[in-house]
């Protein structure tokens, strides 16, 4: 009997990497892309919603089906480390949870603004995808760095948005109004977005030439370490490959 629910189990476990049950999940989740914006649309008739919930229940089903799976099977995943609970923790399951989410409050009314979590069902492609996988890889092992240069951007980002409206609120109060004014402009010129307001002070325009050289310089080292983090990922991920080859 133990015997038999192993076979079993292990049949589940290669389901959930067979090649067509990929395939479907992946169709689904595409499929799930146009239904989602579909729905936040406003204008739609009363078959249109019945359509919508139909496939919404469909993909709800074996995305639901899945999950059981993969926490069923998850003593069998290489990163299964002895308990469910972590396994179930994990980014990918959290993901895999919020994918089935929606079917639950489809028809609570008050709860049917939260509709834009059908959106988190798009993440479900990191979990097929090496490409993503690697991306998300590169910015959790880059994460103290892109941390510190955050802080160091949102330090500059306030001393010149204090500074700005010092300069600007007096010559023209009715533009740069209060504080927040003074942010969004200096963020916007942060970004290089360009902002609707502009400065009229020499002070004012000094401090807009550093921000935007400021915003320049930290993106370019956000670049930087993204780049250098992709390099030595893909390096790795070719060794691996070359590994898996000459093993086999």
């Amino acid at each position: 009997m133990i015997e038999y629910y192993k076979k079993i189990k292990q049949k589940a476990y290669n389901l959930l990497n067979a090649g067509w049950f990929v395939s479907l999940i992946l169709a689904l989740i595409f499929l799930n892309i146009p239904l989602s914006l579909f729905s936040l649309s406003g204008r739609l008739s009363f078959d249109d919603i019945i359509a919508i919930e139909f496939c919404d229940l469909i993909i709800t089903i074996v995305f639901s089906f899945e999950y059981i799976l993969r926490l069923w099977t998850a003593d069998l995943s290489p990163d299964y480390h002895g308990s469910r609970l972590r396994f179930a923790l994990r980014p990918a399951m959290i993901i895999d949870f919020l994918a089935i989410v929606p079917m639950v409050y489809i028809n609570i009314k008050p709860l049917r603004t939260l509709r834009f979590l059908r959106l988190f069902r798009i993440l479900k492609l990191v979990e097929y995808s090496r490409p993503l996988k690697l991306m998300f890889g590169v910015i959790y092992q880059s994460l103290d760095s892109l941390v510190t240069v955050g802080f160091v951007m949102g330090f500059l980002l306030t001393v010149n948005s204090f500074l700005i409206y010092y300069f600007e609120h007096s010559a023209q109060p009715e533009v740069f109004k209060n504080i927040y004014d003074a942010i969004w402009f200096t963020a916007m010129t942060f970004c290089q977005a360009g902002a609707e307001i502009s400065v009229v002070t020499e002070p004012g325009r000094l401090l807009k030439i550093i921000t935007a050289f400021c915003g320049i310089m930290l993106f370019a080292v956000y670049s930087g370490i993204f780049s250098y983090g992709f390099m030595n990922a893909s390096k790795a991920d070719k060794e691996n490959k070359e590994k898996c080859r000459k093993s086999i």
